[in-house]
């Protein structure tokens, strides 16, 4: 889990328009990897953001790039996503 800090927020609410968002049609998942750490930008965005549409993200196996440093895992992980298990 990531620290959400008032940059973090800040950075999630400077680019989305979270009405839309959450009053859209479309299934909206945000993924994180599991190796990604609370220090890093991309960590606190992704769970900011999930935060804002009132979940968790979806942990992905790897880093930031793990569907290249885990091709297989992230593959089956997002499968599973896709299918309706997020967590």
């Amino acid at each position: 889990m990531c620290a959400l800090d008032t940059e973090a927020l800040a950075r999630v609410s400077g680019f989305a328009r979270f009405a839309a968002l959450q009053e859209s049609s479309t299934r909206i998942v945000v993924g994180v990897g599991d190796e990604s750490t609370p220090e890093q930008m991309v960590c606190q965005t992704a769970h900011g953001l999930a935060e804002r549409l009132g979940g968790q993200p979806a942990q992905f196996p790897g880093g930031h790039g793990g569907f290249g440093s885990h091709p297989d895992g992230f593959a089956a992980r997002l499968r599973s996503v896709l299918a309706g298990d997020q967590h």
